[in-house]
This record gives C-alpha cells, structure tokens and sequence, in this order.
C-alpha cells in the first residue's frame, strides 16, 4: 500500500497513472490487479511479470511488448502476435537470434505444407511457426486487440488452417475450461460452424509431434502468443474461424495437458527409447463406439508420422481415422475391444505402457499381440509390454486393448 499514492491498493473504480520515476512498478507473476482507467505516461513502464496476462475491457492506445518465452533450444514453436501490428522484419531485428540458412528465416506459415522466410505484418488471429537459435524471449510489440477477431478460413486441400490466439490473456479451448463461451463451442454453435472436427491441434515440443485436444479432454486454455492447427469444412461453414472478446481470462499458471480428471481414462504410450507418442481413451457417458464429433479426434493429417501410435473406431462400422483421442461409453467395458494402430520402423525396440485412471473395480487393462499371441497386463505399476520389430508396422491388425476382469480373460486361452 505504500506504493500508491492514495495510500491503499487501486480498485476498479480508481484511474491510475504510472509516472516516469526511477522505480518502475512490477505485477508479480501471482498477483491479480485490476482499475478502472489506466496511463502509462511517456517515459514511464509498467511490467506483469513472467506469465502474466493483460485484459482491456474497453479501448487502448499505445503500444505493449508481450515477451513469448521459447525455452526449448532449436526447436520449433507455434506462435501467433497478442499484440496488433508487429511485423516479421522487426521480429527479427528485436530478437537476433531466430533461425536463418544466411537469406531465409525460420517465421513460416502454412497452406497445404510450410513456407519460411516470412516478413511481412503478423496478422492479428493468425499462426505462425517460428525456430531461434537460442532459449530466450520472442517479444511481440504493438498495441493491444480490444475487439472480437473473425479470421477468415482458408480452403485448403487437407483443409487444416494455423491460427493463433491474438489477446495478450488466456482464452479457454474446451467446455471443461468454460462451459460456454469457449473456442470449440463458439466455433461449431450453429452459425458459426466452420470445424470440421470439433479439435484443436497443438505443437508439443515435449514429444516432438502433435497433440490433439477436444471436448472430451480435461481443461485447456490457449495461452498468449500460442499457435494452434484446426480442420475447417472447406467453405461449406460460415468460412470465419471467431474469437471472442468475452472469452479473455487470466490464469495462475501456463500448464498444459495436465491430467486431473475423476473420469475413467487411458493413457497407452509407446516408447523406441527415444521419442515418447500417446493416445488418449476417454469414458464419458452418452458416447458411442461409433464416430463422436468434439470428443473422437484423429491424429494431426498435416503431416507424416514415422513413428507414432493412434486407435481405430471400435465400431465395425468404422471410417478409417486414426484417432489419437477416442471416447466411448462408461460401461460395458468387457465387450469393447479396442484395434490400436503403430506406425514404426523395423529394428525398434518399442515398449507399451499406459495410465489407468479411476476403471471400476476389478477390470484390468492387457496389450493382445496377435502376432505373437499373448497379452500384456498393462495396468499394474511399472508393467509394460516391449519387443523388438522384425518388420516394419503401418496401422493396425497386430495390437489391440482389452479391458477385461482377470476371471473373463485367460492368457492360456
């Protein structure tokens, strides 16, 4: 309180003015402020600490730098501007470090593959794809987005389009993050259905690949600055991808694909030692074993993927997806038998395991071989299944995932 003027902390009524003094004033990464009216006069600055976020329910003028953290070294990022007007060239002059073969640089965009050397304005709701040399902050400067952004879609042949969040503040991805007024909701509200799949696709650099997150995934905000992929319907929805100005939210902490769920859920993992891929079962009541639109979601179709792991329907009615999230009903779960799909490479040594969250009591989760036939008990601590390939796999009709009680399945049998 000794800070302010006034003698106490600002509330939303107050008009605060920041003066150009030698003690510039910071907003701690866990503390929540908020006025009424705002001036940052010349000279002067205001910091929100590291993720931090900034709401403006109102109008702005003047600029802000968000400054996007990419702690990963040589690696690509997903990003897109929370601020309205940064151009690439001054993107790269500011940061000095992103990724360059001597005349092109690693700031590209998507339309039906990759195109580098990007230059021109960051449009505000777009995704770009962005590599440094080193770690270290990415600072988008400009002034700040204060109105809804409707990006037009692009038709594309595989129909997937980059977008990225244009606030400088969280914004939710699925209805466990806000029952409503989130991104997929919005997005395929009659209207405004321009999804194909109800599905956020998002880069992850922890697995080197793509994950896939839907109405049917535990909460996820979108963070600023993140880029993301989705699959529009090619011209035959409202052709405007739509975020809102209301969906703006602050959160403690930038956390993703954290796995905090009271819901029956399995995690199958496939190793080479190396690279680490998942993909997701959910059991959520009033699913199918048919294809469920926002809570079946294919893995990303942008790109190849040499060594990866995804389910197919377990309906014999089946459409071909290789879903890197399936959910099905929360019972009968003895009779749902579920084809899991590997793409690797001869040679490998590759080993199974999974997350088992909240089944009922006495059903235990096994990996079939076919080929070899056995099964894997994949459910207890620290159990797994590895092998080694003798020939090269792509899709499915080897493995498959039971979930049985001990008395129903019989490994002699």
């Amino acid at each position: 309180t000794s800070n302010w003027s006034s003698g106490a902390l600002p509330t939303s009524s107050d008009n605060v003015v920041i003066p150009n003094i030698t003690n510039k004033p910071i907003i701690g990464a866990s503390t929540g402020a908020v006025t009424n009216n705002l001036t940052v006069e010349s000279g002067a600055s205001l910091t929100i600490a590291s993720g931090g976020s900034l709401i403006v329910q109102g109008t702005s003028s003047g600029s802000i730098t968000y400054n996007r953290n990419l702690g990963t070294l040589d690696a690509w990022y997903l990003v897109g501007s929370p601020v309205v007007g940064e151009t690439a060239f001054d993107l790269i002059s500011n940061t000095g470090d992103i990724s360059n073969n001597g005349s092109d640089f690693a700031i590209g965009t998507y339309n039906d593959g990759w195109t580098y050397n990007y230059s021109a304005t960051l449009g505000s709701g777009w995704g770009y794809a962005v590599k440094k040399d080193a770690s270290g902050n990415l600072p988008f400067t400009g002034t700040i987005q204060t109105s809804d952004v409707a990006k037009t879609t692009v038709d594309t042949t595989d129909d997937f389009n980059l977008y990225g969040n244009p606030y400088p503040s969280y914004i939710p991805a699925n209805t466990s993050a806000d029952a409503n007024n989130n991104f997929l909701t919005v997005n395929t509200a009659p209207g405004q259905d321009e999804l194909d799949s109800a599905t956020i696709w998002f880069w992850d650099q922890a697995t080197d690949g793509y994950i896939q997150i839907n109405q049917g995934s535990p909460a996820r905000f979108i963070a600023p600055s993140q880029g993301f992929f989705i699959q529009n319907k090619g011209g035959f929805g409202d052709t405007f991808i739509d975020f809102k100005e209301s969906m703006q939210s602050h959160q403690s902490t930038e956390v993703f694909n954290k796995s905090l769920t009271t819901r029956q859920d399995i995690k199958l993992f496939l190793s080479d030692g190396t690279k680490n891929k998942y993909t997701e079962i959910y059991y959520i009541d009033g699913t199918t074993t048919g294809y469920d639109n926002g809570y079946d979601s294919s893995i990303f179709g942008g790109t190849t993927h040499p060594f990866s792991i995804f389910t197919e329907l377990v309906t014999s009615s089946n459409t071909g997806k290789k879903l890197g999230i399936q959910s099905l009903p929360n019972s009968n779960f003895e009779n749902m038998v579920i084809p899991i799909g590997i793409n690797a490479d001869s040679g490998l040594n590759i080993k199974f395991t999974a997350e088992v969250l909240n089944l009922p009591n006495g059903i235990n989760v096994y990996l079939e071989d076919r080929l070899k036939d056995t099964y894997a008990r994949l459910d207890e601590t620290n159990s797994n299944y590895s092998i080694t390939l003798t020939e090269n796999l792509s899709g499915f009709g080897r493995f498959y995932l039971h979930t049985k009680s001990s008395s129903t399945l019989n490994a002699d049998d």
